[in-house]
Parts: structure tokens; C-alpha cells; sequence
């Protein structure tokens, strides 16, 4: 089993990603035929979710160009597309971080209007109060 907990992720000019496996010591290709075809990669993160034991996972998000995000984990490589429930219809995707809080993911996403929304898992998004920020960056 890989583990990106303790190797490194990279994404190619072709788009296709390679992981390194410590144990072999070689790169080796991370599987992407499951995610739409003929568009690239905005934004890429890799995360630890832990398990109710505690043990970490390594995950992946990413946003598409055609403004899709999607996640797997690092065990499968098994691509899952993330529902966009809450974000505004034509929202463009500017760039996608995730933090856990105890065993739940949060994504946040940062949109080109400069509108940042945030995603719990069984809930959608929401976006987050700008109150305090300059006007500027206030939709």
C-alpha cells in the first residue's frame, strides 16, 4: 500500500500524477482515468483524515477547468466528484484547501470573486461571513 502520509505527490505537465514509493524507491503512476477528460488541474491538495482509531489517510482534492472537484483516497485511488451543493451556479474555482476536525473533512474554497466557502461533509457549502474584510473583497 502507498502512502502519501510519508512520500511525495506530483502532478506532471500531461496532468497525470506520480507518487514516490518509499518502500521500492521508484516513482510510480497515480491512477486519474476516472476523472473528466480533456481538462487540467486548477488546484491540487493532499490531506490526512484519521479514522476512528486514529490512524491517518492520505487524501487528495483537486478542481478541475471545468470547474469539478473531486477526492480519493490514497489506499484506492478511487476518484470521487464532490458535490458542489451551495456554491453559486458558474462559481470558478480560484484554489481549494482542506483541514479535518477530529474525524471530518473541511473543505474550504476560494472563489475568482474572492468569496471563500466552506464544505462539511453532509451539509454542502457555505460561505463564510467577509464581515471585516475590506470592501474590496466583498461580493
Amino acid at each position: 500500500m502507498m502512502s502519501i502520509v510519508s512520500t511525495f505527490l506530483v502532478l506532471l505537465e500531461d496532468q497525470s500524477m506520480l507518487f514516490f514509493d518509499l518502500k521500492k524507491k521508484k516513482w510510480k503512476e497515480f491512477k486519474t482515468v476516472q476523472l473528466p477528460k480533456n481538462t487540467k488541474v486548477n488546484s491540487l491538495h493532499s490531506y490526512l483524515k484519521f479514522s476512528g482509531m486514529g490512524v491517518p489517510k492520505g487524501r487528495i482534492i483537486l478542481s478541475l477547468s471545468d470547474q469539478s472537484i473531486w477526492w480519493c483516497a490514497e489506499e484506492d485511488q478511487d476518484w470521487n466528484n464532490l458535490d458542489k451543493s451551495g456554491l453559486p451556479e458558474n462559481a470558478s474555482v480560484k484554489s481549494i484547501k482542506v483541514f479535518t476536525k477530529g474525524l471530518t473533512a473541511r473543505v474550504l474554497v476560494l472563489l475568482d470573486n474572492n468569496s471563500i466557502w466552506w464544505y462539511v461533509e453532509g451539509s454542502g457549502f457555505s460561505k463564510v461571513d467577509m464581515t471585516g474584510f475590506p470592501k474590496s473583497l466583498e461580493d
